[in-house]
């Protein structure tokens, strides 16, 4: 009985690695679409303010990549970075009307949908 709990437990602690490994990864290239997205996003004019909504911690590079890829292409008053955790993974990013969706929230929905 003990040799089959201590491999059930194994086997778990296994899973969970490969989840979160997996989840991290997920969220890095959710992150490297967004910002693919806002480097083609053609928008003239100014923009009072850019939100980047983000679920987890952003690196201090992909905020400045973030920031300097966003002072280039727009007339930009303000760039708020902005954590919700309801996005479970990747960003969001609005610019006036447009809203850019990478989140892991939102591929889930839209495939259990």
């Amino acid at each position: 009985m003990m040799p089959l709990l201590i491999l059930f437990i194994v086997q778990l602690m296994v899973a969970c690695a490969v989840i979160f490994i997996l989840k991290r990864v997920l969220d890095r290239e959710l992150e490297k679409s967004a910002i693919e997205k806002l480097a083609s996003f053609k928008f003239s004019g100014k923009v009072d303010k850019i939100m980047i909504y983000y679920a987890s911690a952003l690196s201090l590079r992909t905020k400045e990549q973030i920031t300097s890829l966003i002072k280039q292409r727009f007339t930009c008053g303000e760039i708020v970075f902005e954590q919700l955790r309801t996005l479970k993974g990747g960003l969001m990013i609005k610019i006036a009307d447009e809203v850019f969706d990478f989140s892991l929230s939102s591929r889930l929905e839209s495939f259990w949908s």
